[in-house]
């Protein structure tokens, strides 16, 4: 098994702690152990802490420093920053996947795969996966009582704390007499000067160890950040002074108790004091039973390019339209298909289980169990078709049915006058069709299968969806489709009822492997580039309970004026294609 290769991108530049260069470190270590992998730092001057975790922690072949090989490539770049700037994105945008993790700026949409360790804003670009299973967190404990007199108070802002909030909160406590019977612990970097404070504070220097020892203390005063979701998964009541107004902003969106930006507000501290908070609904919220490794996750996902499956452009995150946990869609630019690209691993292969187990699940019956209904569905077919494409006397036409599954559409189009062969990927079900139904059969898939003859009409019902190589599929019926012939298909709709009131819908419940998403216009657009002029569009699916509103509707006539009207302006979610050769685009 080739592994993959991983370019982890940390910030680093003062002002912005440590905590971004300590979890990027712990993954490439843990990376390592599996995978090529290499750490850059784009920061032209980084602080002296940041060094020394550089030089205890990443191997000195696998660092760069301020600037890239102008070769390099690697198949995923992680970048862990608050604030990514435009130079950045554009400089790691073409060389592999680019990953952001706990991205709050204005170019959080310019990444291929987002994570949310940290819960976002609001208002921010939807992520891929939200977590904070994702962090490190010590075992959950039961909370503590945020009473008026806490015992052992820590005081923690990490080992750069560039604004200077310890210093700001020590001075605070001391200058208002608060917490005069408790001891205080204050986490600070090696400049910190401590005499100020020797005699009323005990200070920890850059503990490697800080979240299994939280449980030890009655309070922890914090700014928004890891510190705060470990004291909540610990059990110990905390309360948030906060470096910026983003930070603020966060803390009040996660319901988390903030006493100001910079400045303390007495008011605030006050009100805690007198009543306390009630962090049990907040842990309850925040703090899953089960952690997710960030490691197993990174791993997990699969080096999927964006390429267009009919065109082949490589679309880039301004033609991204949704992100789902696994996936993303895309709008390719020339010839307007959207897309799937999976980022889950690959899946077991289509199995004959399908036409029994999940084909029940959906249906209540197995395919074969169904047989005769897909027949006359298949018969309603073949009367368009042969009204588009009438029999000459007595020469039967040609017909490949492409994904035939268990025949009966074959079984059906041999009233039709046709001479039907079909293609299945499943060599058990294909056999199933050779032997019990007597027709001619190909085992595998259609871009790899040979072909010794044309055909007068080539079928895909509810297949072409599931092609990762649209442009290779499309020549090839046009190359084995004789001039004049029918190719005829179906396919869900995104023009629909269901996409219409809401694509993010209709994009989340498509299946994992329906690759390319169809709709009638872009369809008769599309089937030109390859020689087919559509000449019927069937448009089915029609479901009056899928309406809004409709809940309200009882009486029968309603569903049927619903339905009449979901006819008229063609708001099935599926529809039927027809369209005839026109060209022999090789030549």
């Amino acid at each position: 098994m080739v592994s993959n290769s991983y370019l982890l991108v940390p910030a680093c530049e003062e002002g912005n702690g440590t905590g971004h260069l300590r979890r990027m470190i712990d993954l490439y270590i843990r990376l390592k152990e599996s995978s090529s992998c290499f750490v850059f730092i784009y920061s032209r001057s980084i602080s002296e802490i940041h060094n020394r975790l550089l030089s205890h922690g990443v191997d000195s072949d696998d660092l760069y420093m301020e600037t890239l090989p102008a070769a390099g490539f690697w198949d995923f770049i992680i970048v862990d920053y608050r604030s990514t700037s435009r130079s950045l994105v554009d400089l790691l945008g073409s060389r592999g996947v680019l990953i952001g993790i706990d991205e709050g700026g204005p170019l959080r949409g310019g990444y291929d795969f987002l994570i949310d360790i940290i819960p976002a804003l609001s208002n921010t670009v939807k992520p891929n996966i939200s977590s904070t299973g994702l962090m490190d967190l010590p075992k959950k404990h039961l909370y503590k009582k945020a009473g008026n007199n806490p015992k052992k108070i820590l005081v923690t802002f990490g080992g750069e704390d560039p604004k200077e909030l310890t210093k700001v909160i020590l001075d605070y406590i001391k200058t208002h007499g608060y917490f005069r019977k408790a001891e205080i612990t204050a986490v600070v970097g090696e400049k910190f000067l401590v005499d100020k404070y020797r005699d009323s504070v005990e200070f920890l220097v850059s503990p490697s160890n800080l979240k299994d020892i939280l449980f030890e203390y009655d309070l922890i005063i914090t700014g928004f950040g890891l510190t705060a979701f470990e004291s909540l998964a610990a059990g110990v009541p905390f309360i948030l002074l906060n470096p910026s107004l983003y930070h603020q902003k966060l803390s009040l969106k996660c319901g988390f108790y903030e006493i100001g930006v910079i400045k303390p507000n007495k008011k605030k501290l006050d009100i805690f004091i007198r009543n306390g908070v009630n962090f049990i609904s907040i842990q309850d919220r925040y703090i899953p039973n089960e952690s997710i490794n960030l490691k197993d996750l990174i791993l997990s996902i699969n080096n999927s390019k964006a390429d267009c499956p009919v065109c082949h452009y490589k679309c880039g995150v301004e033609d991204l339209i949704h992100r789902f946990e696994t996936r993303n869609f895309y709008s390719c630019p020339v010839c307007n298909i959207t897309f799937q690209v999976d980022f889950s691993l690959p899946r077991n292969s289509y199995k004959r289980e399908y036409f029994f187990d999940d084909y029940k699940k959906q249906y209540g019956k197995t395919y074969l169990q169904d047989f005769k209904n897909i027949q006359k569905l298949s018969a309603a077919r073949l009367k368009i078709i042969s009204s588009l494409k009438p029999s000459s006397g007595n020469v039967k036409l040609q017909l490949l049915d492409i994904g035939c599954a268990y025949g009966p559409f074959l079984a059906e189009s041999v009233k039709y006058g046709f001479l039907p062969t079909g293609i299945e990927i499943i060599p058990e079900v294909a056999d199933y069709v050779k032997n019990q139904l007597g027709f001619e059969v190909l085992s595998g898939s259609f871009e790899d299968a040979p072909f010794g003859k044309t055909f007068d009409l080539i079928t895909m019902w509810y297949v072409i969806e599931h092609f990762t190589d649209l442009n290779l599929v499309l020549t090839k019926v046009n190359t084995f489709l004789k001039p004049g012939g029918i190719f005829a298909f179906s396919t869900p709709n995104s023009s629909g009822i269901t996409g219409r009131k809401s694509m993010d819908f209709f994009l989340g419940e498509s299946p994992s492997d329906h690759i390319s998403i169809w709709n009638p216009v872009i369809t008769k657009k599309l089937l030109m580039r390859f020689g087919f002029r559509v000449k019927r569009i069937q448009v089915t699916g029609h479901h009056a309970e899928r309406f809004p509103g409709l809940s309200k509707i009882k009486s029968k006539s309603g569903y049927k004026m619903v339905n009449f009207i979901s006819k008229v302006f063609s708001l099935g979610d599926t529809f039927e294609v027809y369209a005839e050769k026109v060209k022999d685009i090789n030549g």
